[in-house]
């Protein structure tokens, strides 16, 4: 298993790992939520493809990270590989490597990635309310200072 730059090829596989995984990150929140690929979410669709993405691949793709200097657009692992550290793994291989405050949002519901973050010294900078899929949700900012 390696950690490696995304490649176009990789599209199709990416997509189904959001759409696997993204309705789990709101399985706190007191609404029902309908999953909207990927492809068809203009928002997150852009905000995940311009940034730049790891995949965490053996013969599949297991896991990938989207990210800028400054945030994490996303991270999810596959339901089938979860409990492994995978998602620690991608988290580590982005923070090592960014020499600048980092931030990303989350669910204020799912408290399974609070903790994750928590763990690698991101702390609630902001909560919010935005949406998906037209349904909302409240959300937090986390942010990790540079060097921390």
């Amino acid at each position: 298993m390696t950690i490696r730059a995304y490649q176009s090829s990789d599209y199709q596989q990416l997509v189904d790992i959001y759409a696997q995984s993204k309705l789990d990150e709101l399985r706190f929140e007191q609404s029902k939520f309908t999953l909207l690929a990927l492809p068809d979410d203009n928002r997150r669709h852009s905000s995940i493809m311009q940034a730049q993405i790891f995949v965490y691949a053996d013969i599949e793709l297991q896991a990938f990270i989207a990210h800028t200097d400054s945030d994490i657009r996303a991270l999810y692992v596959k339901p089938k590989y979860r409990g492994q550290g995978l998602g620690k793994t991608l988290l580590r291989y982005v923070l090592t490597r960014s020499k600048a405050e980092i931030s990303l949002n989350i669910a204020h519901s799912n408290l399974p990635a609070r903790t994750l973050y928590e763990q690698h010294g991101f702390r609630t900078k902001e909560t919010f309310w935005t949406d998906y899929n037209g349904v909302a949700v409240l959300a937090e900012t986390m942010v990790k200072a540079a060097g921390t």
